[in-house]
């Protein structure tokens, strides 16, 4: 079993990651809450696609957000 844990730009490493790997996908996105830079919403039309693809088969992967309830209505 391999673990790792990353910090990087998360779409960039979402598409470099082979199909079926993943287990578990613990996100803490930003959701626009302040004027800093880095805190920016996130496109999730691109998002799902790619969290799809690269989860274990059905019923094996697991996907967590931490969200407000503002992002959790979004999403």
């Amino acid at each position: 079993m391999i673990y790792r844990i990353g910090h990087a730009n998360g779409l960039d490493e979402l598409l470099c990651m082979p199909a079926g790997e993943v287990s578990l996908m613990l996100f803490d996105p930003p959701w626009g809450a302040t004027k800093a830079r880095w805190d920016r919403p996130l496109d999730w039309r691109l998002w799902w696609p790619e969290i799809h693809r690269v989860l274990a088969p059905p019923g094996a992967g697991v996907v967590v957000i931490k969200a407000s309830v503002r992002l959790a209505v979004e999403v």
